[in-house]
């Protein structure tokens, strides 16, 4: 952690959630490390990564001047992190604030921002989402978000939420840090195209990133049940591999294309190999894991899709730079603000649970061949469209680094 000193420098706490090989949650840290590197310049003294999953975070960003430490919620207890000296702390949460969010994180947030009034350290929450919470959640989402120096949020839908929420702080709308992201290098995509054997311009490509969604969770923790699947669960996690699976070999068979299974996130590895399992013609499926392919790579395999099915918020946004058409297959209204920001919600699929408890994904396959079949007619509009707004949703998301400077400049006149 941080030394017990104070100097003309600014150290900095980034305090987040990661799952294990989750490739969005790097993509995002990474360009918000990369933001503040740019904001603070030779300001900037030493920065700190508190989060779940540490180990894995560590080797995907491999920056040395960069310390990553572990986060549970009995870390608000140690001293180590009461003696802790940032000068900020900033919640980049790349889960975001929703439903999972169990009482005991949220008190560990309070505790550790509690000690971080009392110290004079000052408390920033950058580029994050809102989504739906219940009452209880409410009420330590406003908590938590009064002791805030300075809030931006990443979407029109966030900022709403935020404000019905009973938020009564200044809120900048601006855009995930994710959309400046590096694009990926003419080496990186003719080495992605070579290792995954791909010909995008003989054999069209199809990415398909689906999600876990049937897991039995145990609320209080958001931890899966032991035990295995209810048997309800099950028929959906099948029916929902199935179907995606027939989708494949459809438009392999339609375009003599390939499949490119992607999994952004540990527990969805299991999911995109069940769909290759479940293809008449996996010989035609490449596997793309986030245990061995990075944010880049995705964007890399994104640069030479046709066409983009995902239920995962990032490949949305990495394609976006592409102009990559995508259809978005969502159980909880999630995808909804960044489909509506890239002019493309038509073509955007809600399974939204509610009232149900499991998604039913029927006639799924259908569904997707009829968008497919809607978005060939206009394609290269669509593509253009894409760009356009990823153009300026990139230019949303520079104001992130407008803000801070800003807020940096007027807050820490003594280092100028």
């Amino acid at each position: 952690m941080f030394k017990l000193r104070r100097g003309k420098t600014l150290d900095v706490l980034l305090i987040g959630r990661c799952g294990r090989s989750d490739t969005g949650a790097v993509t995002n840290l990474a360009a918000t490390i990369n933001d503040i590197r740019e904001v603070l310049g030779e300001r900037l003294g030493h920065i700190v990564v508190l989060c779940d999953h540490a180990d894995f975070l560590e080797q995907a960003i491999d920056q040395e001047d960069v310390e990553f430490v572990l986060f549970d919620n009995l870390n608000a207890l140690s001293p180590k992190m009461w003696l802790n000296q940032a000068d900020i702390l900033v919640f980049w949460e790349s889960g975001n604030w929703k439903k999972r969010f169990t009482p005991a994180y949220v008190a560990t947030i309070s505790l550790l921002l509690q000690g971080a009034r009392l110290k004079g350290q000052r408390i920033v929450f950058y580029g994050n989402d809102c989504r739906e919470l219940n009452d209880g959640g409410r009420r330590r989402f406003r908590n938590v978000m009064r002791r805030a120096d300075l809030v931006t949020v990443c979407n029109s839908s966030a900022l709403s939420k935020m404000k019905e929420y009973g938020v009564r702080k200044e809120l900048f709308c601006t855009a995930n840090s994710a959309y400046l992201y590096p694009r990926p290098s003419e080496t990186r995509i003719r080495g992605l195209q070579c290792g995954l054997r791909l010909d995008p311009e003989r054999f069209p490509v199809l990415a398909i990133c689906p999600k876990e969604m049937f897991e039995t969770v145990d609320e209080r923790f958001f931890l899966p049940l032991q035990g295995g699947r209810k048997p309800e669960l099950e028929r959906s996690a099948r029916r929902y591999a199935r179907q995606l699976a027939a989708y494949a070999d459809d438009f392999i068979e339609r375009h003599d294309g390939h499949a490119v299974l992607i999994g952004m996130k540990d527990r969805d590895n299991a999911v995109i190999g069940r769909i290759a399992e479940f293809m008449t013609h996996r010989h035609r499926s490449r596997i793309v894991n986030s245990l061995r392919y990075s944010g880049e790579d995705v964007s890399a395999v994104l640069s030479m899709a046709k066409l983009q099915v995902t239920s995962r918020y990032y490949p949305i946004v990495l394609g976006s730079a592409h102009g990559l058409p995508t259809i978005a297959v969502s159980t909880d209204g999630n995808l909804d603000p960044v489909m509506r920001e890239l002019g493309i919600i038509d073509y955007y699929l809600d399974y939204r649970t509610n009232p149900n408890t499991t998604p039913n994904f029927f006639k799924l396959d259908e569904k997707l061949h009829e968008l497919e079949a809607h978005i060939s007619q206009r394609e290269e509009a669509i593509r253009d469209r894409v760009r356009r707004n990823h153009d300026m949703l990139r230019y949303r998301a520079v104001m992130n680094r407008g803000l801070l400077q800003e807020w940096v400049d007027r807050t820490f006149k003594m280092n100028s």
